[in-house]
């Protein structure tokens, strides 16, 4: 039996071949147009629908999520300090006076370190939020209130309110956030109201995930990309639920670190965020942007500090850059050693080409 080699070739060869082979003449005889697109087409189809796959995935927003858990930080106060108290002496005051059994965690709890050294003690379990607030109740009681600082931790989301009157206030807005967002008031936070250029207002507010996400959803109705409503006054405004921010230091400007943790030489806390000069805020900032961050490091600076033409920087993303150019290195690799390897005839090979499973991990071509 004699048969020739196999030969492994790059992904997206075999579909150049096939492409090539429906334009040449068959037979002698060149084939009709119309009964070479429809063919061309066929051919091209699966491409094009896994570059659309792609950019869809490339280009879908970050949604916020709701916390799957409930959770209590305990920070200590200025006044803590003053005395001299550290979170050894506060935790062992509190697992003196806390009995997890008679909170319902059985199951005990777990416990991280915040960003600005607070301790997190989240409450795993189907009765998560009962037991966090069983677990505040007993830590107030059991701890000064002027010296320590007990919590529960709320994931927040930003949105966008547009299509205020020139009636609105921010007190009305943070009601009104509150009263149809199902949330309380103390965690609304909303910014300066602003004039465009048609003369409605708009403004961006900080609110828990829940709330954000059933404000922006749209009425009844209307497409899913259509904006959600929400009356203030007599208006119902426009709310869009915006992407998380990154997380970015206020004293040094990079990206992955606190401010609590942060460890650079270079003090950026009081320049503006807009300009980066010294003595104002980016709220009554009218000069033209200047990234301060991005200046330092000789790449383009005309926009804002944290905009997004800002390039993140900071230990993780440069850690993450490493991390990509290394798997784009083994990739080349490999591509490179698929397009040179030969099989012999003797390895079962499946009929029509493809290993079977996984379609599309490699083409194979019979020679």
């Amino acid at each position: 039996m004699d048969e020739g080699w196999t030969e492994v070739v790059k992904r997206g060869k075999k579909a150049r071949q096939q492409t090539a082979a429906l334009a040449a003449p068959r037979g002698g005889r060149a084939p009709t147009a119309a009964a070479r697109s429809t063919e061309l087409a066929a051919v091209a189809a699966p491409r094009e629908n896994r570059a659309l796959a792609a950019r869809k995935k490339n280009g879908k927003k970050k949604r916020p999520r709701a916390a799957r858990s409930a959770a209590v930080v305990v920070t200590l106060l200025p006044a803590a300090a003053e005395k001299g108290l550290t979170y050894n002496e506060v935790m062992a005051r509190a697992r003196a006076a806390v009995s997890l059994d008679e909170i319902g965690a059985e199951e005990g709890l777990r416990f991280r370190h915040t960003a600005n050294g607070a301790k997190l003690l989240e409450c795993p379990g189907a009765d998560s939020s009962g037991i966090a607030d069983k677990l505040v109740a007993t830590l107030r009681v059991a701890l000064p209130e002027d010296e320590v600082r007990v919590h529960r931790p709320v994931r927040m989301a930003d949105i966008r309110i547009t299509g205020l009157d020139d009636c609105a206030t921010k007190e009305e807005v943070a009601a009104a956030i509150a009263a149809q967002g199902g949330c309380a008031l103390e965690s609304v936070t909303v910014g300066e109201l602003r004039s465009g250029y048609s003369g409605a207002r708009s403004v961006w507010a900080r609110c828990p995930v829940e709330a954000a996400t059933s404000l922006a959803t749209p009425p009844p109705g209307r497409s899913t990309g259509d904006p959600g409503r929400l009356r203030v006054g007599w208006i119902a405004a426009h709310v869009r639920l915006q992407e998380p921010r990154a997380w970015r230091c206020l004293r040094c400007f990079s990206t992955g670190h606190g401010l609590a943790r942060c460890t650079s030489s270079v003090d950026r806390s009081g320049l503006c965020f807009r300009c980066g000069q010294p003595g104002h805020k980016a709220a009554s900032c009218t000069a033209a942007p200047h990234c301060a961050l991005c200046a330092a490091a000789g790449r383009r600076a005309n926009h804002r500090a944290g905009g997004k033409a800002c390039f993140p920087s900071g230990d993780n993303t440069e850690r993450n850059r490493r991390r990509k150019s290394k798997r784009r290195q083994k990739r080349r690799l490999a591509r490179g050693a698929l397009a040179n390897a030969v099989i012999p005839d003797a390895a079962p090979v499946p009929e029509g080409g493809g290993s079977g499973e996984g379609e599309g991990a490699m083409d194979v071509v019979q020679q």
